[in-house]
């Protein structure tokens, strides 16, 4: 059975997972990476930024202060937005989407933000190739620069 192709952004999957509150600057959909521009959060653009401070906990519009996931240790699962294989463990690549829809771009690595840490399987969403849930950690976190 194929994999659903349903990308949601990145959830948290090892614990526990530190959170901090930040204000945003712009929509924000949970599960969304976010960047940080003058102490605010927004959604990450691989071409507009080069960083991320970590995973929105929780939604919010502009002025709204949210929680995130920012511990540049917490593990997240996320969909690849093409077909996954073992081959890429270990693999730094990067993330592209938009709010609510987020996906680890595992043919890309302009920014390599994150590393492919393998295979997360999860019910209707078990198999290794096309849009297969994968493991990650953000090695492109604003932190470690």
């Amino acid at each position: 059975m194929a994999n659903y192709d349903s990308p949601d952004g990145f959830k948290p999957v090892s614990f526990p997972a530190r959170t901090n509150v930040y204000e945003c600057s712009a929509t924000v959909t949970k599960g969304d990476a976010l960047a940080i521009a003058s102490g605010k959060v927004l959604p990450y653009v691989a071409a507009s930024h080069s960083a991320v401070i970590g995973v929105a906990a929780e939604s919010g519009v502009n002025g709204d202060e949210i929680q995130v996931f920012d511990d540049p240790l917490t593990e997240f699962s996320a969909q690849c937005s093409g077909t996954f294989a073992a081959t890429l463990i270990g693999t730094a690549v990067d993330i592209e989407g938009t709010t609510g829809a987020m996906e680890v771009d595992e043919a890309g690595g302009t920014n390599s933000i994150c590393v492919i840490l393998g295979h997360y399987p999860l019910p209707g969403a078990d198999e290794i190739g096309l849009n297969s849930r994968v493991k990650v950690v953000l090695s492109g976190h604003a932190t470690l620069a």
